[in-house]
């Protein structure tokens, strides 16, 4: 199961890839009783829209940018808040390693759907991961385009889990919405993620302590 290789055909590419972030999250972190959401289920937009408008939020806003640790975008090359964001996947897979950030992993497993192979080891430490991560016109991206929200809510979950300052700042957000000064359509999306993610991880402390 770890070594998931690069099989030629996608539909069985694309379930060992799904399966395999099933197992990582397996590994880090006992599924609870009180999960806000079904983890054997794919995160796809309409999953995530469904899960999310059963959140209680607040009327208060909680404003993200890059240079907060909570963002996806967070990077510890960011001078101006150094602190650790790293995610560490062990094993002997293509992806083993210690990644910058979430977005160092979300952007390896793009350019590995890719079929961009040679890109892992470099979108693994860059400082422009987005940017190193893009791929030439004519490959296909359907692959990608599939299973991306599901990547992007298991890597920030995978953040979180490794790095539990982090997850504390989270939680001290209460329940404000979570916004970006000047969103994009995917800091929207990972804005939502983040917010379902700090409820299921608010009803695990709730859960430990009773």
């Amino acid at each position: 199961m770890d070594d998931i290789g690069f099989p030629n055909d996608q539909s069985t590419q694309l379930t060992r890839l799904h399966e395999w972030l099933k197992l990582r999250i397996s590994e880090l972190h006992d599924q609870d009783a009180n999960q806000l959401y079904d983890p054997s289920r794919v995160f796809d937009l309409e999953y995530l829209d469904e899960i999310y408008s059963t959140l209680s939020l607040g009327v208060e806003e909680f404003n993200l940018d890059d240079d907060n640790p909570i963002s996806h975008c967070y990077s510890e090359n960011n001078l101006q808040s150094p602190r650790s964001c790293k995610i560490t996947i062990g094993g002997d897979s293509i992806f083993a390693g210690v990644y910058r950030s979430a977005t160092n992993l979300n952007a390896a497993i793009k350019v590995y759907l890719a079929g961009q192979l040679h890109l892992i080891d470099v979108v693994r430490a860059s400082t422009r991961p987005v940017k190193d991560a893009l791929v030439p016109f004519e490959v296909d991206l359907a692959p990608w385009d599939r299973i991306k929200v599901d990547v992007a809510f298991k890597v920030n979950r995978l953040k979180l889990i490794q790095n539990q300052d982090i997850a504390h700042d989270l939680l001290q957000t209460g329940n404000r919405k979570l916004v970006y000064e000047s969103p994009t359509r995917w800091d929207i999306i990972n804005s939502k993620i983040l917010m379902i993610i700090r409820e299921n991880l608010r009803r695990q402390t709730v859960s430990n302590v009773l």
